[in-house]
């Protein structure tokens, strides 16, 4: 699992839209670098790109259109997203 700087944005913009697909998936997160301890989350990641805590991050203009799918098929039950 990737740490997130929150320096790219994730998805594609075109005429208006930003169209993004993000899994979610269960992963290892070490908050304090390889050598920390290992704490399990479910994180999402883009498209087939690691995964990343925070999750990828979602900027766009006011009155932008945005188109999410997400997929979570390592999980029995539904994926709760807030925010």
């Amino acid at each position: 699992m990737l740490a997130n700087d929150n320096r790219t944005a994730a998805g594609t913009l075109i005429d208006g839209v930003l169209s993004l697909e993000l899994r979610a998936e269960a992963g290892v997160w070490r908050p304090a670098g390889q050598s920390g301890p290992a704490i399990r989350i479910v994180a999402f990641g883009e498209g087939a790109a690691s995964l990343s805590a925070p999750a990828p991050l979602v900027r766009v203009a006011e009155g932008t259109e945005i188109a999410v799918r997400v997929g979570h098929s390592a999980f029995r039950r539904r994926v709760v997203v807030a925010g």
